[in-house]
């Protein structure tokens, strides 16, 4: 009898030493899995750390372009009721300042056409072809020269 308990406490202490070593492998799979996923975790965040600093960059930008625009519409606005009400308006210069809104407020609008573009683009099939650049240089060209 001594024999079989002896026995039995070596196969219980080989069975008990499998399961210890089955579970010690499937921690460091389990381990190496989170460590994985982990750095998955990492690069995807920085990818959208970098989105978004981008998109903040971009929505500055648009910020910009649109404040200047809209400012001269609100002044030429005012200007337009104030010279309204004198006495004796000049509509020379009602008139003037009546096409500069209308051209400014087609500016801000071409803005927010651009922008409505832009994001479509990424949901958009894109076909690849040849683009008349000379429209695009006379816009950016009309725009730097009223900004100087």
């Amino acid at each position: 009898t001594r024999e079989i308990v002896g026995s039995v406490r070596g196969v219980e202490e080989t069975v008990v030493e499998r399961l210890v070593n089955r579970y010690r492998q499937i921690i460091r799979e389990q381990n190496q899995q989170l460590r994985r996923q982990n750095e998955e975790l990492i690069a995807v965040n920085a990818l959208l750390e970098e989105s978004n600093a981008e998109l903040q960059a971009f929505s500055y930008t648009v910020a910009h372009d649109i404040k200047s625009p809209v400012g001269a519409i609100t002044l030429s606005a005012d200007l337009l009721v104030h010279q309204s009400h004198q006495d004796k308006p000049n509509t020379e210069k009602l008139r003037r300042d009546s096409l500069r809104i209308a051209t400014t407020s087609q500016h801000v609008a071409d803005i927010v056409d651009e922008l409505l573009l832009l994001a479509n683009v990424n949901q958009a099939k894109v076909d690849l072809k040849p683009v008349n650049m000379a429209p695009v240089i006379q816009r950016a060209t009309q725009r730097i020269e009223r900004m100087v």
